[in-house]
């Protein structure tokens, strides 16, 4: 677990089987996204799966969308599949709205993520 950005951004990650979960917490914004973008991208292994946990993220800038895109981006350029799980109401139009969402597989739980990663 690592603290981006003070209080207002934890990045955790851990492994279950072949899938690495990596789970944000707190705010993705202009002070945390790029550090947060560094954590996420460290903890993918080459040729591994990712479920990107946004169950606890409670807010999300335009910087924090940039940094998804930009993860989304590399992961693709790696041929890493990546699935985006548990994103609140809020955060789900926020995807939504911007155009986003459609770039990642999401589903409601971290369970269905791992079931649909193999994990």
């Amino acid at each position: 677990m690592n603290v981006v950005g003070g209080p207002r951004m934890v990045v955790s990650s851990y492994a279950r089987g072949p899938v690495t979960v990596v789970a944000l917490t707190g705010e993705l914004d202009s002070a945390t996204a790029h550090a947060a973008r560094g954590e996420v991208l460290a903890a993918v292994p080459a040729g591994g799966r990712l479920v990107l946990d946004l169950g606890r993220l409670t807010y999300l800038s335009s910087a924090g969308i940039r940094t998804l895109l930009l993860v989304h981006r590399y992961l693709r350029e790696l041929d890493v599949p990546v699935v985006v799980c548990g994103m609140s109401d809020d955060i789900r139009e926020i995807m939504r709205v911007t155009g986003f969402l459609g770039l990642f597989r999401s589903l409601p739980s971290l369970d269905d993520g791992l079931r649909e990663l193999g994990g």
